[in-house]
């Protein structure tokens, strides 16, 4: 699988994006397909790729994107909430990177890891309310894809 992604891989990569900020969740292989004019199998193939390089998260077992850094195509127990549009994030982290992706005002909604409390931020003109908080990480970065869906 390994080689250099091709122009189809950063399109599929940036269709990933677009899908994501749009319809809140992950496509599917097939959907972005569709929306590029590709073969189905041509486009799990490029995630592969993209998976191979960090630029996605694959699932192993079902294939389907598990992540786009910020996004999450799973619940977890960080939330971005923008007018009627809301987004998963991977972690405290994600939560400020999708705001800045996206150049959106959010909320955020989160549960802290170790006493289950909730948290709430906003951000607005890119700037964080509740500034006094810190994100705390368990591994440092290099290690992170040793288990992404731990860290």
């Amino acid at each position: 699988m390994n080689g250099p992604e091709t122009e189809s891989d950063l399109t599929i990569r940036y269709q990933i994006y677009q899908f994501f900020a749009e319809y809140c969740r992950a496509p599917l292989a097939e959907e972005l397909a569709a929306d590029l004019g590709l073969p189905a199998a041509e486009v799990r193939v490029a995630l592969l790729r993209l998976h191979e390089r960090h630029m996605i998260f694959v699932d192993a077992e079902s294939g389907n994107i598990r992540m786009a850094n910020p996004f999450s195509a799973v619940p977890t127990s960080y939330r971005v909430q923008a007018g009627s549009k809301s987004w998963w994030a991977n972690c405290a982290w994600d939560t400020l990177g999708i705001a800045a992706a996206l150049a959106i005002d959010v909320e955020i909604e989160a549960v802290h890891p170790l006493d289950g409390s909730q948290l709430s931020l906003r951000v607005a003109a890119g700037q964080v309310s509740n500034a006094d908080r810190l994100v705390y990480f368990p591994l440092p970065c290099r290690q992170w894809y040793d288990d992404l869906v731990y860290t």
